[in-house]
């Protein structure tokens, strides 16, 4: 196919290089769309919010390619969504923080919204972009407003409203690995009243990497993504939202050794082997892998959600009540090898339950305030067990756990207009969060923690201060300082180091993690509002930011780090250059940097020192450029555009420990996307190619048993056709 798919490219860029532009058209200027974002829970336009904010609307999501949240890294730099990393979760990065494997005794530090609506665990965080109005990733920690583990930042998914237009849509898609997709949307008025909408998303695609030991191709996917809205209006002044969506996503995840088996140094438990692996970061091997057995990673939840919202005299009244329930099941060769050595099982059953009440005053003179109030909790119990074949046969660790996280916050913000141009912005959040696990470990066959019990509390009050001051209708500044929380929690435990877990028998604690932001920023239009520029830099001081490290034999752990600093710059561009060329731009330089020395037992009766003073940390490259260009021409009676989007990721370790075998060294990737659309806009037809320089990147790596990696990386080229359909 993909011979087929670049020669239909070739053709057809060479017609829209020939096809004449029309001279009224060419001088024209296509003055740049407003974009209203509700990063701070009202809605405001995003060229006068003081936030750092990327927004794409639904029809940029599917113009751009972006199925799931994988794809959004190749539009916005600082930001990286990778392949999963094992226990169901892929990897968010927003400048430099992001999610770390932390179990069901920890928390993510992204927080991902879907309408409001907390998604309480990372494996539910890869599900396919379906029937949304609007994408938001608001960067920086986001205590006031959002609270709880945002401290890397916040996704906002908004999901688009039935209305008194009726509306059919649906995409077809096609590509090689045997990928198929199908889409399909109905939404529209039931009465005077009520509104409806459905959406089925269904995708398959085979998998790409070829394990050399069965001959079998893995990480392959099934997906499937339902959703329903009713939307009732029983007046003027009230609006009831009534949403559910449930799937699943199945992969077979497979992965690949960053280590060459024959050499002992690296891998004392196996004695001379005639299968070898090696790769050296050069992002052009081919991708194999030389696992043992057949993995699995299914993923599957249900969630519901009422929103109603009540507009008084002083403003609306917000009341979100959701259900949700997320369960993940996965068996892995953890050792990435064709030997026995570290077989990991594990399954997580959740359930979560949450309350927002939120009061969005309207503005009264120089005065505008929001306040809400927040319940949430949390049931998590979960099993894994790890066959740990390099010891012997019949060698294994397996444990029983349970969280019970209960949390509750209130906060309030308010905005002051000093004068016509210059406002002050300040807010608090005041956040209470207790966790009860339960805990059980056997190991070699012994009961060597009975059944304990226990309970962790946390409390944090997150301020924020904003002095916002619009120079002109095209030029808005900011500057900020906020404070952002997540709690603590707990981890399991090498049954080798049972004496030194604190308190003793039981699972390790961790502390709370704490940020202090500061940042100045400028929104800026020009060119006669075609060109729009903005610009942000940044300081975060992080205190005990959450680490996950990994002992002598393998087990995972968390040791709060006690100090860590970011620096950073960050620039975004758009122009329309004509109503039929638009170039845009993200640029960041981030400095992240440990200031610390961790001490932990090392998982054989002794103590393990990491001196990470000085190293960068995981998955944060000091430099990222992102650029795009789109350009159309009439012609067949309809429109051909073309859209090339290109990204640079400079050089970035994927652990703490900055280990030059764990190293991403730096690359360039791209995708090339050529559509038609009729003049009566009914449909598209589109011809792509992603990952044009078939790059290999790493997304994921993992020390296992001593000194050895193990990981993931993501797809290679792949090209393919689309058809999308709307009435």
């Amino acid at each position: 196919m993909i011979q087929g798919v670049r020669f239909a490219l070739a053709g057809m860029l060479g017609i829209l290089a020939m096809a004449p532009l029309p001279a009224a058209i060419a001088a024209e200027q296509a003055v740049l769309e407003e974009i209203i974002v509700t990063a701070t829970r009202r809605q405001t336009d995003l060229q006068s919010t003081p936030i750092s904010v990327a927004s794409f609307s639904g029809d940029t999501l599917k113009e751009l390619g972006i199925d799931d949240l994988r794809d959004v890294s190749q539009f916005v730099a600082g930001v990286y969504v990778g392949e999963s990393a094992g226990a169901g979760s892929s990897p968010i990065t927003i400048r430099g923080v992001g999610d770390n494997q932390l179990g069901l005794g920890g928390d993510s530090s992204i927080a991902i919204y879907i309408d409001g609506v907390y998604l309480g665990r990372p494996y539910a965080n890869m599900f396919d972009l379906l029937n949304v109005e609007r994408l938001e990733i608001l960067k920086g920690p986001q205590g006031t407003l959002y609270g709880r583990n945002a401290t890397g930042g916040a996704i906002n998914i908004i999901t688009t409203t039935p209305d008194e237009q009726a509306r059919a849509y649906g995409d077809l898609r096609l590509a090689e690995y045997d990928s198929r997709r199908a889409r399909l949307g109905l939404s529209g008025p039931l009465s005077d009243q009520v509104f409806g909408g459905l959406a089925v998303s269904w995708s398959e695609r085979d998998g790409y990497v070829r394990n050399l030991v069965d001959g079998k191709d893995y990480n392959g996917e099934d997906t499937l993504n339902v959703q329903a809205e009713l939307r009732f209006l029983p007046n003027d002044r009230t609006e009831i939202r009534w949403r559910a969506d449930g799937g699943y996503n199945d992969a077979t995840l497979v992965f690949l050794p960053f280590y060459t088996i024959t050499d002992p140094a690296l891998f004392p438990f196996v004695p001379g082997s005639s299968v070898a692996f090696e790769d050296d970061g050069s992002n052009d091997t081919d991708v194999t892998a030389i696992n043992s057995l057949p993995p699995y990673e299914d993923r599957d939840w249900i969630g519901t959600s009422l929103t109603v919202d009540y507009e008084a005299g002083w403003g609306t009244f917000r009341s979100i009540t959701a259900y949700r329930e997320n369960n993940m099941e996965e068996s892995t060769d953890a050792d990435a090898s064709p030997f026995d050595l570290a077989v990991y099982e594990l399954e997580e059953n959740q359930d979560q339950l949450s309350q927002d009440l939120i009061l969005i005053g309207e503005p009264r003179g120089r005065f505008s305030w929001i306040a809400g109030a927040n319940y949430y909790r949390e049931q998590t119990d979960g099993f894994q067990r790890t066959e740990i074949g390099a010891f012997g046969p019949g060698v294994f660790v397996s444990a029983t756990g349970s969280n019970e996280t209960e949390a509750y916050a209130l906060y309030v913000e308010g905005t002051v207009d000093l004068t016509e141009r210059l406002s002050l912005v300040a807010g608090v959040r005041y956040s209470d969060e207790t966790k009860k696990y339960g805990f059980s470990q056997t190991s070699f066959g012994l009961d060597n923690i009975s059944p304990v019990g226990g309970k962790i509390s946390f409390d944090a009050t997150t301020p924020k201060v904003v002095l916002q001051y619009q120079a002109s209708d095209e030029i808005f500044l900011y500057a900020s300082a906020s404070n952002g929380f997540k709690s603590g929690g707990f981890s399991a435990i090498n049954p080798v180091a049972l004496a030194t877990s604190s308190p003793p028998g039981h699972p390790d604690r961790f502390g709370q993690e704490d940020v202090w932001a500061y940042e100045i920023g400028a929104k800026t239009e020009w060119l006669e509002n075609t060109l729009r520029l903005n610009v942000s830099a940044y300081h975060y001081d992080y205190e005990d930011l959450h680490t996950n490290v990994t002992d002598a034999i393998g087990f995972a752990k968390v040791v709060p780090a006690p100090k860590a600093e970011i620096d950073g710059v960050e620039l975004d561009a758009m122009w329309s250059v004509t109503p039929r060329l638009a170039l845009t731009a993200s640029a960041a330089y981030v400095d992240a940097q440990y200031d610390s020395i961790l001490t932990y037992p090392d998982g054989l009766g002794g103590t393990k020192v990491d001196d990470l003073r000085g190293n960068r940390l995981p998955r944060s490259p000091k430099s990222e450029l992102s650029l795009g260009f789109e350009y159309s021409r009439p012609m067949l009676d309809g429109d051909v555009l073309l859209r090339v989007d290109w990204r640079f990721s400079d050089s970035a370790y994927l652990t703490e420990l900055n280990d030059p075998i764990d190293e991403q060294r730096a690359y360039n990737t791209g995708n090339i996307r050529l559509r038609y659309t009729p003049a009566s806009d009914k449909f598209d037809l589109e011809a792509f190619v992603d990952n044009v320089a078939d790059e290999q990147v790493r997304s994921h790596s993992k020390p296992i048993l001593g000194a050895v990696y193990r990981g993931m990386v993501t797809p290679p080229r792949v090209a393919g056709v689309e058809f999308r359909f709307r009435l």
